[in-house]
């Protein structure tokens, strides 16, 4: 039997010994709450009867509490798909109840793809400019390349992330699953860095997903040399892997690259601030005057904004790449 479970997104901060500090991480709302009532609330999980959680609170006061709880959106709506607009649909796969464990894991994961993906990259890549490997070739299906190069890659991607996240005991993760945007397939995770205080861990848990997609294709490329599987299907998918990797370091708003650059300079909003200069020529004029260094701020932003065009012309051109798969 399914039971009341509490909104994953809530964040619990204790205030004193009787006040609770609660947070939506999704709306920003915040509220303070007795601490028993707190309490109460993390306690639901979906799995404990409400009614046996606390034995002082009588039937009807629970009921309350969870009509009250349901009024301020305290509980799960069970609602796992949702549309985000259109041409964007988002549908939740995993709801994780993080335990110790989960970071153990997380931290062995992390651990071994920063060790890992060059060297394995590197290696793929010398086994196919060498061609030192048997050529299996078959009638290979276009569409099958997507599957095996880009689910991997993608929910992989994802999940790399969250275990960079998850490898810090000050990070949190709070859902993943898979997402139609823009009306391309994808995968997503919401997680929570903002405890985290070290910018160059924070920016690894961006270059996570890139890590991986590099990992990814090494391992394609150097399963060439064993000659199992088709060649032109292992190299597809490295290559699709690759193009992953390299699209998500771009300098777009919402991708890796752009994160990861704002995360070492601590610069926030940083495409906001570039388009600003852009347009503020006594700004521009003071950089000049200090030299190359201001004259590459310039450009810099010049570059940032510019990357900005690119990914609607990116998304153009997966979708008439994935109606090829068609004709």
């Amino acid at each position: 039997m399914d039971y009341s479970r509490k909104n994953h997104y809530l964040k619990f901060k204790s205030i004193d010994d009787d006040w609770v500090y609660i947070e939506d991480f999704l709306t920003g709302e915040t509220w303070e709450v007795r601490r028993e009532i707190a309490d109460f609330l993390r306690a639901l999980n979906g799995k404990t009867d409400p009614y046996k959680i606390n034995e002082e609170f009588s039937q009807e006061f629970v009921d309350e509490l969870l009509d009250d709880f349901d009024e301020e959106g305290w509980l799960y709506s069970g609602q796992r798909l949702m549309s985000g607009g259109i041409g964007t649909a988002l549908f939740t796969l995993w709801i994780p109840d993080v335990k110790i464990w989960h970071r153990i894991v997380a931290k062995i994961w992390n651990s071994l793809l920063i060790l890992l993906c060059l060297p394995v990259f590197i290696i793929g890549v010398s086994i196919l400019v060498r061609g030192n490997f048997p050529h299996v070739d078959h009638d290979t299906n276009l569409g099958l390349c997507y599957l095996v190069g880009l689910v991997p890659g993608l929910m992989l991607h994802e999940l790399s992330h969250a275990a960079a996240c998850l490898s810090d005991v000050r990070g949190n993760v709070f859902e993943f699953g898979i997402m139609i945007r823009y009306f391309l397939p994808g995968a997503y995770v919401v997680l929570d860095s903002e405890k985290i205080r070290n910018r160059f861990k924070k920016a690894q848990i961006f270059a996570a997903g890139i890590e991986m997609n590099l990992l990814l294709a090494g391992i394609f490329l150097i399963l060439l040399k064993f000659g199992w599987l088709d060649c032109t299907l292992l190299i597809y998918a490295a290559l699709l892997n690759g193009i992953l990797a390299a699209f998500n370091l771009a300098l777009i708003g919402p991708l890796d690259g752009m994160k990861i650059f704002s995360e070492l300079l601590g610069v926030e909003n940083i495409v906001d601030k570039a388009k600003k200069l852009i347009f503020d020529n006594e700004a521009k004029k003071i950089l000049r005057k200090r030299g190359i260094n201001g004259r590459a701020a310039i450009a810099s932003c010049y570059i940032i904004v510019g990357f900005q065009l690119l990914l609607p012309l990116v998304l153009i051109l997966n979708v008439i790449s994935i109606m090829g798969l068609f004709n």
